[in-house]
């Protein structure tokens, strides 16, 4: 008689479960680069970079980055010496 095990079975079901959650968020990540990157290509002029400038934030806000680490990030950029 086969005994059962549904500790296993939990066990690979959490793990799935996981597996889909991470891919999913791989997903979500890669949308919104996408529409960063189709925002660029569609610039012509200089000025078009404020499209972009409206876009990065916007996307990194659906992908639940608070808006202090955005802050923190723009301040090091704007702040570093060009090598």
């Amino acid at each position: 008689m086969a005994s059962h095990n549904p500790g296993k079975k939990y066990a690979a079901y959490d793990k799935l479960k996981i597996q889909l959650a991470e891919k999913t968020h791989e997903l979500k990540i890669e949308s919104c680069l996408s529409k960063v990157r189709s925002t660029a290509l569609r610039m012509k002029e200089p000025a078009d970079m404020l499209r972009i400038c409206k876009a990065v934030p916007l996307q990194l806000q659906k992908l639940g980055v608070p808006e202090s680490a955005m802050c923190k990030q723009l301040f090091f950029m704007t702040t570093r010496t060009p090598v």
